[in-house]
């Protein structure tokens, strides 16, 4: 039998715990050389604010392991996706997490071993024999996961099997506090459940299209691993997240809105076909940038709807592979998507790579 693959339920954590733009007014902020920035620490907050659009963003606390952050998602997209009656009798197909750091400990050493998606399904208590994959590519990270997913509940050729596609980043425990680039970061982990539906049922819902790709080998250092900015922590072996913040923009920028295009063309479909652009959240500027070029080419002077691209930026921060199931699920949660609509979910990061992927409502 030919199955299509819909969303069945989604869910994600966001930390409670809000962080201010205003709270590293305080901070002492080096450049990448190791000199201190003339500018005072509330300078610089005022001007990253305005730049990025930043206000504030969610830290986890010391308590909450990233398995638990994932775990909570994952359990608010069962809740949602499958009717309790069914509880019992549900097997899950697969368990995707898409991350980049593993579990981060006191001290920033990371645990990959057990994969994350093991761990998860020990703390979901999920007894099926199923697959546990751990998807390791940037920002991008958690769109590779969902096509995995897609592709292997497709080859079931079954109606009714289901799959979990969480992804998850507490980016606090691996920032620099001298590096003002931290400022850009927030913690959370986003989830939706994947289930399976007869083709001839579909009315034409589910993934109709995807693009992934990459540029490492010439963009591949744009984010990196390196050293505290701070010259007298620069000799402690400890690396933090780094960033070029100018090349990764003039990357998104240019290379976003031909993605998209590129895939909207290949799937058949005009910008204004599409309900909503899910975009990753690095920065509201980047993000107005990119849509500007992406109307460009379209020849449109607006966006088809006011709420063409939700924005979670200015209050989460970029939230990494978390951002694109957090979006989803808060228009889900809110009412906002309607059986028929055409959703495109993109995102960019290190590598540098562009994943997305056309999705059409059940």
């Amino acid at each position: 039998m030919r199955v299509r693959v819909v969303i069945a339920g989604s869910g994600a954590y966001i930390p409670e715990e809000v962080i201010p733009t205003s709270a590293f007014a305080s901070a002492e902020f080096y450049t990448a050389e190791g000199k201190r920035y003339e500018q005072s620490p509330s300078e610089i907050t005022a001007r990253f604010e305005a730049l990025t659009g930043i206000r504030e963003r969610r830290w986890a606390p010391q308590h909450v392991s990233l398995v638990e952050g994932l775990a909570r998602a994952a359990r608010q997209a069962l809740a949602s996706g499958i009717p309790e009656k069914d509880h019992s009798s549900i097997q899950l197909h697969g368990i995707y997490v898409a991350h980049n750091f593993g579990e981060v400990h006191e001290g920033g050493y990371s645990e990959m071993v057990p994969s994350l998606a093991s761990r998860l399904k020990q703390v979901l208590n999920i007894a099926d024999r199923c697959s546990a994959v751990d998807v390791v590519a940037g920002c991008p990270g958690w769109v590779h996961a969902l096509y995995l997913a897609v592709q292997d509940l497709e080859q079931t050729g079954e109606p009714n099997q289901y799959a979990l596609v969480v992804g998850g980043d507490f980016l606090s425990r691996v920032t620099d506090e001298h590096d003002r680039d931290r400022m850009l970061f927030g913690d959370g982990a986003g989830a939706i459940l994947l289930r399976t539906i007869p083709e001839d049922a579909s009315e034409g819902a589910g993934f109709l299209g995807w693009t992934i790709l990459n540029d490492g080998s010439q963009t591949a250092s744009y984010l990196h691993m390196g050293r505290s900015y701070h010259p007298e922590k620069q000799k402690h072996p400890r690396l933090y997240l780094k960033m070029h913040g100018r090349k990764v923009y003039e990357y998104a920028v240019r290379e976003v809105p031909a993605a998209i295009s590129a895939l909207l063309r290949k799937v058949g479909y005009h910008l204004q076909d599409i309900r909503y652009l899910l975009m990753h959240q690095a920065n509201a500027k980047m993000n107005q940038a990119i849509l500007r070029n992406l109307l460009r080419e379209w020849g449109l002077s607006e966006p088809p709807y006011a709420d063409f691209a939700p924005s979670t930026v200015e209050t989460l921060g970029n939230t990494s592979v978390a951002t694109i199931p957090t979006l989803y699920d808060r228009l889900r949660r809110s009412g906002r998507l309607h059986r028929g609509d055409v959703v495109v979910m993109v995102s960019v990061g290190a590598g540098m790579g562009i994943a997305g992927c056309v999705y059409r409502e059940v």
